[in-house]
This record gives C-alpha cells, structure tokens and sequence, in this order.
C-alpha cells in the first residue's frame, strides 16, 4: 500500500478531528494526543493514503534531569501512535510511523544531558490492545499501571477546613520566575524520580482556568495542588504532593477539596485524575472524597539508544 508520511501541517487539523472521531467510534477510551504548537510540528508525524489521514504520531519530553539530579534518575520522552481502524492491522504503516517517531526520539536526546540515560515511554488505556501489543514487540517492557479515577462535581463536595494554625494555604498562581523555579525545587523533593519539568509546569498553567493551592509554613511550601479545566464538562487535578513533615494531618484532604471546589464553581460535570494503582494510600484518600475508578492505563518503557 503507498503512504505518505510528513510532518503535520496547521492545515491538517480537520483530518486529526477526522481521524480521532473515528478511532473513538470503536474505542470508548483512547489517549490521543492533539497536535500541540505549530513549532512542535517536526515532531508530530501524519500518515496518509489518498489524502486522507490514516494514522498520527507525536514524540516529546516529560521528565527532563538537570545535571545535579539523582544519579539513579533518568529522562523521559514519551511518544504517543494512533492508527485509523481501518489500518490498524497495516504492520507497515505502524513499523515506518515508529521508526521515524524513535529517530526524532534520538534528536531530542541529543540535546538532554549526557550524565543520565533516556527512556522512550509510552501510555495507553488497558482496552487499547492492538497498540499495547505492538509497544511490547518493539521491545517495551511494562513500567506500571495508572488508573483514571472521576468524580460526579454535581454531588456535594463536603467542605473540609483547615485547623491547623501553622499552615497558611492559599491561591498561587506561580508567576515569576523565581517562583516557577522554587516550585520545581520543592516538587522535586518529593518527587525525585519523575520531577515535573518547567515546561511541563508552563503547559498546565496554559489550560484554561489553571490554578494552584499550596500550604505554607513559614513562608516554605509543605504541600500543593493544581487543577484546570480540561473541557467544557472536565476539569483535571494533577501533582499532589505533601512534605513528609507534614503528611498525615489531613492537608492533603484540605487541599484537594479547594481543587474540587474551584472545578465545581467553573460548573464543570466532573473531575479526573490519574495515580499509580498499587498507592493504595492516595487511592483510598480519592476514594474518601468521592472519586471512583474509570479506567486503567498501561504504562511502557525502554532504553532509548543510538
């Protein structure tokens, strides 16, 4: 079958509406990356057959190690495939999409520090089983399980307040850059293994609605949320972390309720969230609070090498 595969153009965008329509008419549940900036363009690929869209890649940064990081840390840059399913069984169209996804994988290596090493990682839902299968013949091995969890924002939310007179909690926009930089600082205490990045941080404050609640104690942060909107009906919550100081003094409830309730009075339907299914603690904290279970998503890795 003749294909044509380039880089996407501000002009494909009816053909990925196109193409994620179709994919969702067999697929209730599908992690489909949108084409981000146009400058990100070099690293989203489009595939096509008599001019119509028939697959879509996309490869970029998540987890990014500066020089005095954890030694034992590493990068991480993800790639996500999607395949029309009238092609879906189309073993060349998903080999040549893969092969110039890892290549444009390697340029971006290039340009990361050399001390650590580079995984290429991938995430899809558990039902997604034709991509999870060909992730493992590529040579992915499993690197654990996140279930989806969501929460109805038109039942009450139980107000929790906060009775600790140490701990200041408050709004925070993280603006400048020395706060942007202080934020990732404290992040990646808890977080040292997969510290957010700054531009990770900088595409979540872009969403619509962005905000931040942290908790304070003598002007250090002990503790954050963050929540957006994601939709029209959707709103996200997203790095919840606590100082092990300060854990199990119910700040954690405190905080997620704010985010609940910012989502709630933008009038969204629901709320979402993703954790690690074997943190039975987190998942019982969501549970408490009225999220349930979803959706599972499959996380993959392997060594990205030259």
């Amino acid at each position: 079958m003749d294909f044509l595969i380039r880089d996407y153009r501000e002009t494909d965008h009816n053909e990925v509406v196109e193409l994620y329509k179709a994919i969702k008419s067999k697929y209730k549940d599908i992690i489909f990356w949108w084409p981000g900036p146009i400058q990100f363009a070099p690293f989203t690929q489009s595939v096509f057959v008599n001019e119509r869209m028939v697959a879509k890649g996309q490869v970029q940064p998540i987890t990014i190690i500066k020089e005095d990081g954890d030694p034992s840390s590493h990068h991480e840059i993800y790639v996500n495939m999607k395949i029309h399913p009238d092609y879906e069984e189309n073993q060349e169209i998903r080999d040549s999409l893969y092969e110039i996804l890892y290549e444009k994988a390697l340029k971006i290596k290039g340009n990361l520090p050399e001390s650590f090493q580079t995984k290429l990682c991938a995430g899809n839902y558990a039902i997604e089983v034709a991509d999870n299968q060909f992730l493992m013949g590529k040579g992915f091995e499993e690197k654990g399980s996140l279930y989806w969890m969501v929460r109805d924002l038109t039942e009450m939310i139980e107000p929790v307040e906060n009775n600790d007179e140490e701990i200041e909690i408050k709004e925070w926009k993280i603006e400048t850059e020395e706060e942007i930089q202080y934020y990732l600082k404290m992040e990646k205490k808890i977080w040292p293994d997969h510290p957010i990045s700054k531009e990770r941080l900088l595409e979540y404050k872009c969403n619509p609605n962005w905000t931040c609640f942290a908790a304070f104690v003598e002007g250090e942060l002990v503790a954050s949320v963050m929540a957006w909107q994601e939709s029209d009906t959707l709103g996200e919550i997203e790095d919840l972390f606590v100082s092990p100081d300060y854990r199990n003094r119910g700040l954690a409830r405190v905080l997620f309720t704010k985010a609940m309730e910012h989502l709630s009075r933008l009038e969204l339907k629901e709320a979402d969230l993703c954790v690690l299914v074997d943190n039975d603690k987190a998942i019982n904290l969501y549970r408490s609070v009225g999220f349930q279970v979803a959706k599972e998503e499959k996380r993959f890795k392997k060594d990205l090498i030259f």
